[in-house]
């Protein structure tokens, strides 16, 4: 159905593919773009009517035409360019003349919707992860992006093991500067990333290509054996919900939790770590979803904990030293309640390099409600206030009772 307040007749035809050609001047701050369609028409028509009004169009051509989607874009020399799409370094060509820059392409053969495009210009690296997967950053940060991203590949080859080969040929992560935090794309062959997501360790993260199918499909059919063909497709896609299926929610992982946060409560001061060893021998090589539910189930009772017992549960754990947030800040909070004030120096470290809610503000309150590292939290609050989001440094202002 046409638009009724135009004499456009652009309902009569399809868009088959777009060009851009972008160009980026970083001086002038300006952005010039140009935009090829190629389009077809679905009914016996033999013109394309568009409202022109300030729009300057160069061209229209009434030939059949299905091209092949591409974007050029050109920036100033010394700066890589990324998109929700596939970039072709072969084709990729410096200029040095009056004005240097770099002229990028890349394609996407693949339809997708306007809102999945993306596209970043800067200062980035690149790292390479696997044989389709890359991890971009700003240079100083390349390194620890790519150990945190590590798994990528591998998580891809288990989602495709699952169901079945995903057609998305690349699977590259950007992690932005930290001033987009809590901002995140999830885009076809370009997942962009705020700075928060990193945890200080390698996480499970999945590629969005692959969590589409993960998604709902580990949920509804564990079993890997079974055959495609064989799902109930029609239920999968139009029956809200469960579907039906039957689930079974017991957790071996959560019972081993269980038990072993009830001995570290019950124990005493003096507790001899090679009894609980012999029990648990591999505890430090318990997974991180694991550690985090011991670490939860013990910060939910009331401890008093000598110094020794709680340098004795990091060990046993496996945890101290580590730069993994999931786990680095319930235990840093468990030494704020059991009066270790050492761990505040790593509070600090984490609230001055981490920017994710979930992280910072239980930290934030855990420093406050002890006396002894209150004013910790407030000189660490001031320093860093100013490069908080606004609302975010209202919050933390509230719980630690000041007014900004």
């Amino acid at each position: 159905m046409g638009d009724p307040s135009s004499f456009s007749n652009v309902s009569q035809f399809d868009i088959d593919s777009v060009n851009l050609n972008i160009d980026v001047c970083f001086d002038s701050k300006v952005l010039r773009i140009t935009t090829e369609y190629s389009v077809f028409a679905k009914e016996k028509c033999n013109h394309l009517k568009l409202d022109t009004d300030f729009l300057l169009i160069d061209q229209v051509s009434g030939r059949q035409h299905h091209g092949h989607p591409w974007v050029q874009l050109t920036s100033s020399l010394g700066f890589s360019a990324v998109m929700s799409a596939i970039r072709d370094d072969s084709k990729t060509k410096e200029f040095l003349g009056v004005e240097p820059s770099t002229t990028y392409y890349f394609s996407q053969v693949h339809p997708i919707p306007s809102y999945l495009m993306a596209i970043a210009v800067g200062n980035l690296s690149r790292i390479e992860l696997g044989q389709r997967c890359a991890v971009w950053s700003e240079p100083e940060m390349i390194d620890a992006c790519a150990f945190e991203f590590a798994e990528v590949e591998r998580i891809l080859e288990v989602a495709e093991n699952l169901a079945s080969i995903i057609v998305w040929k690349r699977f590259d992560s950007l992690v932005l500067l930290p001033v987009f935090r809590g901002v995140e794309w999830k885009t076809r062959n370009m997942t962009f990333l705020s700075a928060n997501s990193r945890r200080g360790d390698s996480i499970q993260f999945v590629p969005y290509d692959s969590q589409l199918w993960l998604d709902h499909f580990i949920a509804c059919f564990p079993q890997k054996s079974e055959s495609l063909k064989a799902l109930p497709w029609e239920e999968i896609f139009f029956t809200p919900g469960s579907m039906g299926f039957n689930y079974d929610t017991s957790n071996p992982l959560s019972l081993m939790s269980d038990e072993i946060v009830q001995f570290w409560v019950e124990s005493s001061n003096d507790i001899c770590l090679q009894e609980i060893r012999g029990q648990f021998p591999k505890a430090a090589e318990f997974p991180v979803i694991l550690k985090r539910d011991i670490l939860d189930g013990v910060l939910e009772n009331n401890l008093e904990w000598s110094q020794t017992k709680f340098e004795s549960f990091a060990d046993f754990l496996g945890i101290q030293g580590s730069k993994n947030c999931e786990l680095r800040v319930p235990w840093i909070r468990i030494g704020l309640k059991c009066g270790v004030k050492q761990v505040a120096v790593d509070a600090v470290d984490v609230l001055k390099s981490v920017g994710r809610v979930k992280y910072v503000r239980p930290l934030y309150r855990a420093l406050y409600d002890w006396e002894q590292t209150r004013s910790t939290a407030l000189d660490t609050f001031e320093t860093m206030k100013n490069s908080m989001n606004p609302m975010r440094a209202k919050r933390i202002a509230t719980d630690l009772q000041l007014e900004i």
